[in-house]
């Protein structure tokens, strides 16, 4: 039961893909906090010689990855939703007359 729910949630929705990009948005603002206080250590403190650059590199890649990823899955989604061939709309009832009762109220004449 818990495989088919997982199935449901990762199957048939595009929230995940979503949240890569949300996630990398909130990477690059990681960044530039991590950008700021390892310029700060570089500057007034003593660091490991390659330690700010190495940091630097590491969040950026990540973040570059998140959002190269983000966009493949949601072009991905896009067209796994419009490959369903769903309708737009849903037909509630349908209401038509029906020829014969047309014909059978006028008389036929041979």
């Amino acid at each position: 039961m818990v495989a088919f729910a997982i199935d449901a949630f990762l199957g048939y929705s595009m929230w995940l893909l979503r949240f890569s990009a949300l996630l990398a948005f909130f990477l690059f603002i990681a960044l530039i906090g991590v950008a700021a206080i390892t310029l700060h250590a570089w500057l007034f403190l003593d660091t490991v010689p390659g330690w700010t650059s190495t940091v630097l590199l590491i969040v950026f890649v990540s973040m570059s990855q998140l959002i190269v990823l983000s966009i493949i899955g949601e072009y991905v989604g896009r067209i796994y939703l419009s490959m369903k061939s769903r309708p737009l709309f849903i037909i509630d009832e349908v209401k038509r007359v029906w020829p014969m009762t047309v014909f059978m109220s006028t008389p036929i004449v041979l």
